[in-house]
């Protein structure tokens, strides 16, 4: 092949993933979301926290961990030893259930791709992951529940449903659609936890304040689950309760009661005047 033709490819190469590289601000950060695909179906996002003097601190947030522990994948002594070693050689750390890297600004680019890079290549244990009875995932609960609801009345129940807002694009876990305008579209977000639930709640109301007043999301009714609610602190509870009209805190232990929840608060979101 010809240089100048691969030279082409390659700007056309560096364009499309100029197109596909997302920023946001959430508390103070910036929050770049990569066109690195993970195996949930999500773009690697990582957070850039700016500290003394020329060092920045460049991590996911947990959120990694949390997807995992959502999927029902828990972090066992050798799953975090394993983590520790793919960060290690990609010029990371894993620690507290997040993937994080400390570097001076001229080294953040690189500091951004490595941490990137573990937080998409961490969700191979999706790939060969067989969830046993006692530890099914929240989401299979839910999606579940909610198949066993559909009501004639709705169309379709969406599954990781895009959405644009006014900074960049997020997603609902599911979202309901109903067939006739006198029924409400409920959108569904299942919140697991992370090093900080006050930045899960952040990033949540990012999601709600980023696309709240823009059609069609203006219409649809918001419905939380929060998962391990027993870690949460009373303010990220809060936050989340004050950006939706149902939040349903889940506790450790008590998983399989969501089954009965998801079908009355559907119902009751998809009817209200």
């Amino acid at each position: 092949m010809e240089t100048t033709n691969c030279s082409h490819i390659r700007e056309s190469l560096i364009r499309r993933l100029s197109e596909d590289i997302e920023v946001s601000v959430v508390s103070g950060q910036c929050v770049f979301t990569l066109p690195i695909q993970s195996l949930d179906a999500r773009g690697a996002e990582v957070f850039i926290e700016k500290q003394l003097g020329d060092t920045y601190r460049v991590h996911d947030a947990g959120i990694t961990t949390s997807h995992l522990f959502a999927q029902g994948i828990h972090i066992t002594e050798h799953k975090t030893q394993m983590f520790e070693e793919m960060a290690r050689r990609l010029g990371a750390t894993y620690m507290s259930g997040v993937f994080e890297a400390w570097c001076k600004e001229s080294e953040l680019q690189d500091a951004i791709l490595s941490v990137g890079q573990c937080a998409a290549m961490a969700t191979m244990e999706i790939a060969s992951h067989k969830p046993i009875f006692e530890e099914e995932p929240v989401s299979t609960r839910v999606e579940r529940s909610l198949n066993e609801w559909k009501p004639e009345y709705v169309k379709q129940i969406g599954k990781r449903v895009p959405v644009k807002g006014r900074k960049t694009r997020h997603s609902f876990d599911f979202v309901s659609f109903p067939k006739e305008p006198r029924y409400n579209p409920v959108a569904l977000q299942i919140l697991a936890p992370s090093h900080s639930s006050q930045a899960q709640a952040e990033r949540y109301g990012f999601l709600v304040l980023d696309t709240e007043g823009l059609a069609p999301y203006d219409t649809w009714r918001r419905f939380a689950i929060i998962t391990k609610a027993e870690t949460w602190g009373d303010k990220s509870l809060e936050l989340v309760r004050d950006l939706s009209e149902v939040a349903v805190p889940l506790v450790t232990g008590h998983e399989a009661e969501i089954e009965k929840v998801v079908p009355r608060v559907m119902e009751q979101l998809s009817t209200a005047a």
